[in-house]
């Protein structure tokens, strides 16, 4: 549901969300705004469609207070291994690397870009 406006939403599931709260801000949403990683949802609506919604959505803060390792395992591994491949370049007398630093942030980077798939 990242992504999605908060318009559709509402309508897809016949309730109304009345506040967001994302770190540090509260605030009143607009249908054209889209939910973001880590909003809470106020909603207000029948039992039946809050618990409609809650499945689709989750209902879980917990789970955003714990880092999931094995992607950042994952990630990590993948940047060492990235950073210490030699990339030669035509005209340079030796080959290049990206190093410690480089090849992971190259890979959180493309990782970032792919979402949140390991879950």
């Amino acid at each position: 549901m990242i992504g999605q406006s908060i318009g559709q939403l509402c309508l897809n599931h016949g309730v109304t969300i009345s506040r967001i709260h994302r770190p540090d801000v509260e605030f009143s949403p607009m249908p054209d705004m889209h939910v973001h990683f880590g909003d809470e949802l106020h909603i207000v609506g029948s039992q039946e469609a809050r618990a409609a919604i809650e499945k689709t959505l989750g209902n879980s803060l917990e789970q955003l207070n714990y880092p999931q390792i094995v992607p950042i395992c994952i990630g990590t591994t993948l940047g060492v291994l990235l950073g210490s491949w030699p990339i030669t370049m035509p005209g340079m007398p030796s080959a290049v690397r990206l190093g410690l630093a480089g090849g992971p942030l190259i890979v959180a980077i493309i990782l970032s870009r792919i979402g949140n798939w390991v879950r």
